[in-house]
């Protein structure tokens, strides 16, 4: 009498039972990990504002952020570390932009110095803080004097304004921060009363 195969439980040993447990296990912790690794956040310090060279940092100008970082990056600046209010940008940083740690220090680490530049000409009316510029002198001691540039891709520090409109005439003054190797020249053209004019440079020039 022919009688039907009986179906067995497959035993804990057998190795098709082992692979699917350990897949199983695997698919768990990997789960794991990867949630545990998008909840983990780090709070750093991003930029309010734009900050140029020379700018000293503040509580109003930076802002503490979460964000999600590898655990290797101690590139930027966390928000428990209070040492860096107080501290000088040292190179651009754009508004939004988290703070790296490499761009502030010292005023003593600046490569540049701050200089306030007398205008006699019209000054474009996007020129503010944050703004890129180029800078030309005119030497008034010559005739028909050809303009020369004295500074290039300049950070605004600071614009001082004493009219309003579009454009702004005498009496408006801009300050800019000027790197060490073109100081001399800048400092030149302002003793020798040089009439300067500012070109703005729009944001999505190359």
């Amino acid at each position: 009498m022919h009688t039907a195969p009986r179906f067995r439980t497959p035993k804990l040993r057998d190795p098709r039972v082992l692979i699917a447990v350990l897949i199983l296990v695997a698919s768990v912790v990997a789960t794991w990990l990867v949630v545990t690794s998008v909840a983990k956040t780090t709070t750093v310090w991003a930029a309010a504002e734009p900050l140029a060279p020379g700018t000293v940092i503040t509580r109003e100008n930076v802002r503490p952020v979460e964000v999600r970082l590898p655990e290797d990056s101690g590139g930027y600046k966390r928000a428990s570390d209070d040492d860096l209010i107080g501290q000088t940008v040292l190179s651009p940083i754009a508004a939004g932009d988290l703070v790296p740690a490499s761009q502030v220090g010292s005023g003593d680490s600046l490569g540049g110095r701050r200089v306030s530049l007398p205008l006699q000409r019209s000054l474009p009316a996007d020129v503010k803080a944050g703004s890129r510029v180029d800078v030309w002198a005119v030497d008034m001691r010559e005739d028909r004097g050809e303009p020369q540039p004295v500074l290039r891709n300049a950070a605004v520090l600071a614009v001082n304004r004493d009219g309003g409109g579009f454009t702004v005439s005498s009496g408006v003054s801009v300050e800019v921060f000027v790197p060490n190797d073109s100081l001399q020249k800048v400092l030149q053209a302002v003793a020798a009363e040089d009439h300067l004019s500012v070109v703005s440079i729009p944001k999505d020039r190359p």
